[in-house]
């Protein structure tokens, strides 16, 4: 127990000084460009009908909690290229979102640092395609989105900053796990604003 006790104190030390920081906002733009993953999920065969790729605006508008914590909001404008290998034909749908994420920064230098990132949002898709007469996204069950990722960020000088990022997108159904969902890997290029 005492143990525990010791353990928890180191965690809270840190989030303490996070928790009395004065914020300082920001804002910014990027475009994630994404590919499809390759996927097998339980009894699931790997996707055969499908080839797609994912292009996103994301405007952002986030507060800086310390010099290394970062809280933001991420918009989610849209963009899925369906290539039906089967039948031939594309499709293409769209998105809409919004996701909240937070930031580290693990290496921090005076014109560069790097950073991981991880974040929960829900999704609009317009439309959806089907495989084995199964949507890849059940739309009726409020898609989730989670993404993870890594990268580097850039200071520019007078507060700004540029993101150079891989990340990881995930969207599946809150309430359906028989689907397979679309996962997605790519790189993002931000640039924000401090202010």
């Amino acid at each position: 127990m005492r143990s525990a006790i010791i353990v928890l104190l180191i965690l809270l030390i840190p989030l303490q000084t996070v928790a009395l920081a004065e914020p300082e906002n920001t804002i910014g733009v990027g475009v994630f460009v994404a590919v499809q993953i390759p996927e097998v999920v339980g009894d699931l065969a790997v996707r055969e009908r499908y080839d797609w790729y994912y292009t996103v605006l994301q405007p952002t508008y986030g507060w800086l909690l310390s010099e290394r914590w970062e809280v933001y909001l991420e918009g989610n404008f849209g963009w899925y290229h369906f290539d039906d290998k089967k039948e031939g034909g594309t499709e293409d749908h769209y998105t809409l979102g919004l996701s909240a994420i937070v930031a580290y920064e693990f290496l921090k230098f005076d014109k560069w640092s790097t950073f991981v990132e991880g974040g929960l949002g829900m999704v609009y898709l317009t439309g959806i395609p089907e495989e084995n007469r199964e949507p890849l996204v059940n739309k009726d069950s409020f898609p989730l989105l989670v993404q993870f990722g890594t990268g580097f960020k850039i200071n520019l000088g007078n507060e700004y900053f540029l993101k150079l990022a891989y990340r990881f997108t995930h969207i599946s159904s809150i309430l359906r796990t028989e689907e397979g969902g679309l996962n997605n890997h790519g790189a993002l290029v931000a640039i924000v604003k401090a202010f």
